[in-house]
Order: C-alpha cells, then sequence, then structure tokens
C-alpha cells in the first residue's frame, strides 16, 4: 500500500526551516565578521552553504520518507516504517557536513564553514521547537565527538554569541523580529 502525505504541509515545514536558517544567519553574520572568525572566502561558502541549506530533504531518497513521517495523511505503522525513515535522516547526515555525525569525518578546508552553518541550524530549530542553541549544545556537546580543532573553534563561536545584542538567538523568535528582518534584509 502506498503511503500518502501532505506534500503542501512539508513544504510549508521545509520553507519556515530554511527561512529560520537565513534569520539565523542574517541575525550573527556581522558580528561573526566583526570577531574574525571567518576569512573572505569562508564567508561567502556560508552564503552559499546557507542558501542551499538541507537541500537533500528533496532528494529521492529523503522526501518521501520525511514527509511521510512528519505529514501523513492517513495513520502510518511506525515500527514497519521506521527503517525507511532511518535510512533518509542517515543519508541527510551524510549528505550535509553541517551535521556533527558526518562533519567529525570532514578533513576539508570549509569546516568552520560547516560549523557555522551548523550553529545557523541550531538557532532556526530552537526558534521552531524551543530548545534553544546553548541547552541543545550543552545536553549534546559530549556525545558529537568532532576533531579537537573543530570543538576549539565551534566553543569559541558559541562563547562570543552571548553577547547582550544577540539575545534573539536563545529565545522565542517573535514576529516583530521576523518584520524587522525581512524588511531590512529580504
Amino acid at each position: 500500500m502506498e503511503i500518502k502525505y501532505d506534500a503542501w504541509a512539508f513544504f510549508a515545514d521545509y520553507n519556515k526551516h530554511i527561512k529560520f536558517v537565513i534569520y539565523a544567519w542574517l541575525t550573527i553574520r556581522d558580528f561573526i565578521w566583526e570577531q574574525g572568525l571567518l576569512t573572505d572566502a569562508e564567508y561567502k561558502k556560508v552564503n552559499n552553504l546557507i542558501a542551499l541549506h538541507d537541500d537533500s530533504k528533496m532528494s529521492k531518497e529523503e522526501y518521501n520518507a520525511y514527509a511521510t513521517w512528519f505529514f501523513p495523511t492517513e495513520d502510518v505503522d511506525r515500527e514497519n516504517f521506521k527503517g525507511e525513515f532511518k535510512k533518509a535522516v542517515a543519508h541527510h547526515k551524510q549528505a550535509n557536513l553541517h551535521h556533527f555525525e558526518s562533519l567529525r569525518n570532514y578533513k576539508g578546508p570549509w569546516w568552520r564553514c560547516y560549523i557555522i552553518e551548523m550553529i545557523c541550524d541550531y538557532i532556526a530549530m530552537g526558534w521552531k521547537l524551543g530548545h534553544f542553541i546553548f541547552e541543545y549544545y550543552d545536553e549534546h556537546k559530549e556525545e558529537m565527538g568532532l576533531p579537537k580543532e573543530y570543538q576549539e573553534y565551534l566553543d569559541k563561536v558559541l562563547g562570543l554569541l552571548k553577547q547582550p545584542r544577540l539575545h534573539m538567538i536563545a529565545e522565542p523568535i517573535s514576529k516583530d523580529y521576523i518584520k524587522y528582518l525581512e524588511l531590512t534584509y529580504l
């Protein structure tokens, strides 16, 4: 039997997350630059990563599983479907280096860019789900298993992001702040 899902709800949720990732980057990017945390080339790379964030969710390996798991239009036997969903999640984490499960094995030159994208993803998920970046990081830091240099950079960036002027990254996003971002940047 074919499992059905609400494609519009999936796209709306996906688009909201992407918008929040963009908002997160817009919120922290000037500060990141002022602190000298990225080179010019890395800054441009992060812009590209943010623009393409989580695009693998539209792939054949992920789309149906994510849409079915989160937006079914009929009852889904989650036990029987769990394997398909786990395969999609594994593909997603492998295809997206901003996930620590993949980043820990990455040895390329752009690792700082993926850490910044990871931070934007955590900010966006915090706005969506209410588990804000610093709490989430404290709960998951030990399981990340990042190389020492990566971990030190992540700790440094997160420490700097605790500035009062960036308070909005660790609290619910308000409609006024969304309006400000849209009027200012979009």
